[in-house]
C-alpha cells in the first residue's frame, strides 16, 4: 500500500471514528438531559427538607433547570443541537445554580449540598465526552464556584472547605484524570471498531466476488455435463444423483453413444471444491 493510500485510510478512519463517537455521545447526552430534568423537580423537596428558609429562593433555578433540560433533550432528539453545546450548557447551569445555593444556604446544610455537588460532578465528568481543554475549562468553573462562596457566602471560606468543600475539590481533581482517560479510551475503541468494520466490509466484498466466480464456474461445469435423457428413449432405467459437496465439484458423469454401443462413465477426482474441479476440466 502506498503512502497516499495509507494517509487516505487513516483520514477516513479518523473521520468515521469521530462520527461514531459523536453519535454515541449525542445519545448519552440525550439520556442525561432526559434523566436530569425530573431530578430538578425532585430536588425541590430536598430544598424544603434541608434548606427550608432558602427553598423559595432556590426554586426558580430548579424550574429553569427542569424546563431547559427537557428543551435540550428535545433539540438533541431532532438533531438541531450539538452534544458539545448541550454538555457545556448543562454543566454551566449546574455550576451557576450550585454557586448560588452555597452562597445562601444555612451552615447546617452545607455538607449535605456538597454531597450533591460531588455526585453531580462524578456523573458529568464520567458520562460527558471531554477533551483535555474542556476538562480544564470545567475545572476552572468549579474553582470559580468556590470563589463565589468566598466572596458572597454567608460564612467564612474555611467553613465551606471544612464542611465538604476540600473533599469536593479533591474528588473533582481525581475524576478529571479519569475523564481524560475515558476520552482516550473512547477514541481508541472507536478507531478499532471502525477499522474492524472496514475489514469486515472488505472480507464480505471479496467473499461476494469469490462466490460469484464459483457460481459462474458451476454454470460452466453443468453445461459441460452430457444430456443422458437419451437413455429414457432407449427404455433404459437410470437415475442421476448429483450433489456436489461444494459449489463446484470434481465428480462427474459422462455418456456417449455410437451406433449400438453406449458408453457410460462415473468419475471422482481427488479432493473437493475448486482443486478437484480443476482436475475435472483436465
Amino acid at each position: 500500500m502506498n503512502n497516499v493510500s495509507v494517509k487516505n485510510t487513516i483520514g477516513f478512519t479518523e473521520l468515521k471514528a469521530q462520527e461514531y463517537i459523536s453519535n454515541l455521545i449525542k445519545k448519552t447526552t440525550y439520556i442525561v438531559a432526559m434523566a436530569g430534568s425530573p431530578i430538578w423537580l425532585i430536588y425541590i423537596g430536598f430544598d424544603f427538607l434541608f434548606a427550608r428558609g432558602q427553598a423559595i429562593q432556590i426554586l426558580p433555578f430548579r424550574i429553569i433547570g427542569f424546563i431547559s433540560f427537557i428543551g435540550l433533550a428535545f433539540l438533541l432528539k431532532k438533531n438541531k443541537l450539538s452534544y458539545q453545546f448541550a454538555q457545556n450548557y448543562m454543566f454551566s447551569f449546574v455550576i451557576i445554580s450550585l454557586s448560588y445555593m452555597f452562597a445562601i444556604v444555612d451552615g447546617n446544610s452545607i455538607s449535605i449540598y456538597f454531597t450533591g455537588y460531588i455526585m453531580v460532578m462524578c456523573i458529568i465528568y464520567q458520562v460527558f465526552h471531554l477533551s483535555m481543554k474542556e476538562i480544564l475549562i470545567y475545572d476552572l468553573l468549579v474553582v470559580m464556584s468556590f470563589s463565589v462562596m468566598w466572596l458572597f457566602g454567608r460564612y467564612e471560606f474555611m467553613t465551606y472547605l471544612a464542611n465538604g468543600g476540600f473533599v469536593t475539590l479533591c474528588v473533582v481533581l481525581l475524576i478529571s484524570f479519569i475523564a481524560y482517560g475515558n476520552y482516550n479510551i473512547r477514541h481508541k475503541k472507536a478507531k478499532t471498531d471502525v477499522l474492524l468494520e472496514l475489514k469486515n466490509e472488505e472480507v464480505l466484498k471479496k467473499n461476494q466476488e469469490i462466490m460469484e466466480s464459483l457460481q459462474y464456474a458451476k454454470r460452466i461445469q453443468e453445461s459441460i455435463l452430457p444430456d443422458i435423457e437419451v437413455l429414457s428413449e432407449k427404455k433404459i432405467d437410470y437415475f442421476v444423483l448429483y450433489k456436489p459437496k461444494e459449489v463446484v465439484s470434481g465428480d462427474f458423469y459422462w455418456y456417449y453413444s455410437e451406433e449400438k454401443i453406449d458408453f457410460l462413465a462415473v468419475a471422482d477426482c481427488t479432493g473437493h471444491g475448486v482443486p478437484s474441479n480443476v482436475k475435472f476440466f483436465f
